[in-house]
């Protein structure tokens, strides 16, 4: 991480150990990737203390909530009885899903310039407890957060949704335009 001015954390088709946020796997986790899990909290946790940019997309958000001490649903569907399935299945997971409402003055309020956005989705898990260091920009009709920034002074945002397939729809294109911006500010 020296040489690097932000750190991006992608989506994967793994879900998250829930043995790094307290919890022991349901037989409906879906398939892990421990030593990924490993590495990508422990870039987190340099990258958080070193004040590097970070942007999180669907897993990568939700490792970032687990290693700044937030949780998880592992499924969605039966540890949220109220929530409906954000696993896409039938439709690719560029193709709009849902709709989300934008928190006033949040990252993504300004970079979309309004306050309720459809998303597109694709994911099992989910914040449950949001980490002390981090609040909701961005939830779901249902409850679920679909982004998160950072509450300190560096950069950080989580996605759930998959803004890199919509990259021709200028407000998505704008998240990594955001992030690289703000990358430069930490050019030493």
């Amino acid at each position: 991480l020296d040489d690097v001015d932000g750190v991006l954390l992608t989506g994967a088709d793994t879900n998250t150990n829930p043995i790094y946020y307290g919890e022991s796997p349901t037989h409906l986790n879906g398939r892990i990737d421990d030593e990924r899990d490993q590495i990508d909290i422990e870039l987190i946790k340099i990258a958080h203390k070193r004040k590097l940019s970070i942007l999180g997309i669907c897993k990568g958000m939700q490792i970032i909530n687990v290693a700044l001490g937030g949780t998880l649903y592992q499924d969605i569907v039966s540890q949220c009885p109220n929530c409906f399935d954000h696993d896409i299945k039938k439709t690719s997971r560029s193709n709009f899903t849902h709709i989300a409402k934008l928190s006033e003055g949040s990252i993504l309020r300004k970079v979309f310039g309004k306050d309720i956005v459809r998303i597109n989705g694709g994911h099992q898990q989910a914040v449950k407890m949001l980490s002390n260091k981090l609040k909701a920009i961005a939830i779901a009709k249902d409850g679920i957060i679909e982004a998160f920034e950072g509450k300190g002074e560096n950069f950080i945002l989580g996605i759930q949704f998959h803004a890199e397939l919509r990259l021709d729809d200028p407000p998505f294109f704008g998240i990594f335009k955001t992030f690289i911006d703000e990358c430069s500010r930490n050019i030493k």
